[in-house]
């Protein structure tokens, strides 16, 4: 309008110009003349001729014919140009006229019949149906759309009520705005009026207010026509969508399941719709093709940044879904692949972060409550009319006598009652059917209706008491495999994670701490989590290593009540290789935090290994009154601890070199290596052994261990240890023993155990015993019992050593071992040749059996 005012102004000022108006009538003198001197040379314009829309159609539809054919598909690839015609199909197929005219199902049935060489011209032709869509005002919403609709309703549901309330009162105060209006209108078409009154004539009056009624009217009739042509366009039904879903249907049965072509189609397409997202989540659902699936959706992520978030939530989704074999692949791929992807990072970490913590505030006794269990059990019996009649009376007693007993009773009783009669006329209607049928076919043959009809009748028994047990064991497993599912979908993507993002082990610490805290009732669900914890956790720290600083402050520095998480790292870091002297500091410095507890000396055996010996043998007496399994692997760091040396390497090689010869499988394999790839003993097995015996001579209360404890330590160093602890050494430390002023408890027990070994020693160890006889052994309750055990086992060995003892220890050792006597009397005749000495004359008339 503007640019029209302008120009008006302009042809009215030249206009008044005089000059103007001159040049402007010879310039149009001078036009025909100078279009009649038209150059020779110049080619005069061609006429288009004016074609019909059935002339159009039919040249468009012999093009597309042409271009589609065979022969022409050969050519074009021949001369390279493929893209050109894929772009000419493409568009003569969706809007050949313009006017919506579609050759889909042909052009569907070209590209499936060779999609691997024509996935291209799919793409080409579905960006061509989504802008031909998008002129025709069709919606194609795709699955990010979709997601994001769902969250923003979720999200909207709490300010409906305000939004309502809102709107109400802005609709009251716009009518008290219209009222003000009108009355300013009313005086604006009062002063027309009479304006009109004085230069129009008259004519006949309308009232205002039905003006203004009449306006609203037409105006409310536009928008609704509007509106409605708005949602006529908008759910037209979209030939992108169509032709997407079919051609993601075919894809199904042409492409095999580890056929790439799928991922790199639906990643170039112009819009993932929910179709395409249900194709993959059915691919999930296929062994063959979960590795496909998941690749699609990391292509998704990776280069369509308008789908990103729903396709990660989906991908998240999977990772902490009930499907173990889709949760662990999905796991792995996220972890390896799609964390360091900085897009999604933020939310790939708040999403594991989120089921992470969600194992220390929710409670598995409520999510899993303890099933009841039915005392009685339902089971179908045949029963015959007579039967029926008689359960039925029976059945009739009961309700009378409990109408009787109970007045209030009686509605009930009733009730029971016409459901009973409905129960007997329904069976009574099915009995005379199975008559008549049997009558049928059975003309000839006469036989009582008691035993002719048998009606099928569900009875309640019941449960026997080892029916009851063994389904509350079923459903105790059932109920701790539904727990263990479920922990590991909140528990495995956070911990590939931590690999990557080593900070986040702190949280596993955290929250392992507070699951030490809470309600008895809830005890047992803490226990098992921190179960699974402890199981999935070794594969983290053997992936960050012993060097990790991460996983050394959080061992040093753990919580009280993250000790148990603290040690098993300790143990996993030491497993296969020495511990390092940082390890080592860490440790120490952890054990030192723990003065208070009485079992703290349990976290120096990991590292053992690399403690220094003063240490060790001061710390021996704690370490052994722990239960008998770490006691074990207490032994095994300080008598063998694992070594890098080249010694051991080779030593460790050779072994699982000869296991793997044996037959021997993959872990037997390893653990011969392990078990090849030790060291020297950290403590030399003399100063352990003193130490050992040393420690017999003190009561638990001043820092010693109880005999039962040394006694199954000795006997394991022996008989375990045999390498180390070999007859040279085992002799040295005996001789050290029975010559030092007090001899130990543990004495006999040691030298028992050495004779039992090592057979060879047998009458050097006999012998020992004559030196403790000069030194009273009987003296000692526990000395005497062992030796009066050794003189007994090593007999006739030991016959000088019984001589030896004075007769009232002899006559002891008789009455202990009266068997004997036989044995000792034929054992003097042949060593005094034939005859008893008369110092043991006494042995001739001695009964063991009766009190002297």
């Amino acid at each position: 309008r503007q640019q029209r005012q302008q120009q008006q102004q302009q042809q009215a000022a030249q206009s008044a110009d005089p000059r103007q108006r001159k040049l402007q009538q010879q310039s149009h003198q001078q036009a025909p003349a100078a279009s009649k001197t038209t150059p020779s040379n110049v080619v005069p314009p061609i006429p288009i001729p004016q074609l019909s829309p059935e002339e159009c159609r039919d040249m468009c539809q012999q093009a597309f014919d042409r271009i589609i054919s065979a022969d022409t598909e050969d050519a074009v690839a021949t001369s390279g140009k493929t893209r050109l015609r894929d772009a000419l199909l493409s568009r003569l197929s969706v809007s050949m006229l313009g006017d919506g005219a579609f050759e889909a199902d042909r052009m569907l049935e070209h590209v499936l019949g060779d999609f691997a060489n024509r996935h291209e011209l799919a793409i080409d032709w579905l960006y061509s149906l989504f802008y031909a869509d998008l002129r025709r005002g069709v919606q194609i919403a795709s699955f990010a759309d979709l997601k994001s609709a769902d969250r923003d309703k979720n999200d909207d549901h709490g300010v409906d009520e305000k939004r309502q309330q809102d709107s109400a009162m802005d609709t009251s105060a716009d009518n008290h705005d219209e009222e003000d209006q009108d009355d300013d209108d009313d005086d604006d078409d009062d002063a027309d009026d009479a304006d009109e009154k004085k230069h129009a004539p008259k004519r006949k009056k309308k009232t205002r207010k039905r003006k203004r009624d009449e306006i609203d009217d037409d105006s409310k009739q536009e928008q609704q026509q509007e509106q409605e042509q708005e949602h006529q366009q908008r759910h037209q039904k979209s030939m992108y969508d169509d032709m997407l879903a079919k051609i993601v249907d075919a894809l199904q049965v042409l492409l095999g399941p580890e056929d790439k072509l799928f991922c790199d189609f639906l990643a170039n397409v112009p819009v993932v719709t929910k179709h395409a997202m249900d194709a993959i989540d059915e691919y999930t659902r296929d062994t063959a093709r979960v590795r496909l699936a998941l690749i699609t959706l990391r292509e998704l992520i990776k280069h369509r940044s308008s789908g990103r978030r729903a396709a990660t939530e989906r991908l998240l989704e999977y990772a902490t879904g009930k499907d173990e074999a889709v949760r662990e692949l999905a796991v792995r791929l996220v972890a390896n692949q799609l964390f360091s992807f900085e897009p999604i990072r933020a939310t790939v970490e708040k999403w594991a972060g989120e089921k992470f913590k969600k194992l220390a505030t929710t409670s598995l006794h409520e999510m899993f409550p303890i099933p009841e269990i039915d005392p009685e059990i339902e089971e179908e019996v045949m029963l015959t009319a007579e039967e029926m009649k008689e359960r039925q009376e029976q059945a009739d007693s009961k309700i009378h006598t409990k109408s009787e007993s109970n007045d209030d009773g009686e509605d009930d009783a009733k009730k029971q009652r016409k459901e009973e009669e409905k129960q007997e006329e329904d069976e009574t209607k099915e009995a005379e059917e199975r008559k008549q049928d049997h009558n049928d076919a059975n003309n000839d043959i006469a036989m009582p209706l008691t035993l002719m009809v048998e009606t099928t009748k569900i009875v309640r028994r019941a449960k026997t008491e080892d029916e009851i047990a063994e389904e509350r064991k079923r459903l105790e497993k059932q109920r701790q495999e539904q727990m263990t599912t479920w922990i590991d979908r909140h528990l495995l993507l956070y911990l590939a994670l931590c690999s990557k993002k080593e900070l986040m082990v702190r949280g596993v610490f955290r929250v392992f701490c507070r699951l030490a805290d809470g309600d008895e009732s809830t005890k047992a669900d803490r226990r098992l989590v921190r179960a699974r914890i402890s199981h999935h956790v070794p594969d983290l720290v053997r992936h960050l290593g012993m060097s990790n600083s991460t996983i050394l402050t959080a061992i040093s520095g753990c919580e009280p009540g993250a000790e148990t998480l603290a040690l098993k790292v300790v143990y996993v870091l030491t497993q296969r290789a020495p511990p390092s002297s940082e390890l080592v500091r860490h440790v120490l410095k952890l054990w030192d935090s723990r003065k208070s507890r009485p079992d703290r000396a349990e976290f120096l055996v990991p590292v053992l290994a690399g403690l220094d010996r003063n240490l060790i043998v001061a710390e021996l007496a704690n370490i052994l009154r722990l239960n008998d399994a770490t006691r074990r692997v207490a032994l095994s760091k300080i008598l063998r601890p694992p070594s890098n040396s080249p010694v051991a390497q080779a030593a460790a090689q050779a072994a699982a070199e000869a296991a793997k010869a044996a037959g021997a499988n993959a872990e037997g394999i390893e653990a011969a290596r392990q078990a090849a790839m030790v060291g020297p003993p950290v403590v030399d097995p003399n100063v352990f052994l003193l130490r050992l015996h040393s420690l017999g001579q003190l009561k638990p209360q001043q820092g010693g261990v109880s005999l039962i404890d040394l006694k199954s330590v000795v006997q394991l160093c022996i008989q375990s240890y045999s390498d180390i602890f070999g007859q040279r050494v085992l002799a040295t430390v005996i001789n050290k023993l029975s010559q030092a002023p007090i001899v130990p408890k543990l004495f006999m027990l040691t030298l028992l155990f050495t004779l039992q070994k090592h057979a060879p020693l047998v009458p050097w160890g006999v012998s020992i015993l004559s030196t403790l006889i000069g030194r009273k052994v009987w003296t000692e309750p526990v000395l005497w019992h062992g030796f009066a055990k050794c003189v007994h086992d090593y007999f006739p060995q030991s016959l000088r050593i019984l001589i030896e003892l004075p007769r009232p220890q002899m006559e002891i050792w008789l009455r202990k071992y009266p068997a004997k006597l036989p044995a000792v009397l034929h054992q003097l005749r042949k060593e005094y040749y034939g005859r008893i000495p008369d110092v043991l004359s006494w042995l001739l008339s001695y009964n063991p059996n009766k009190k002297q």
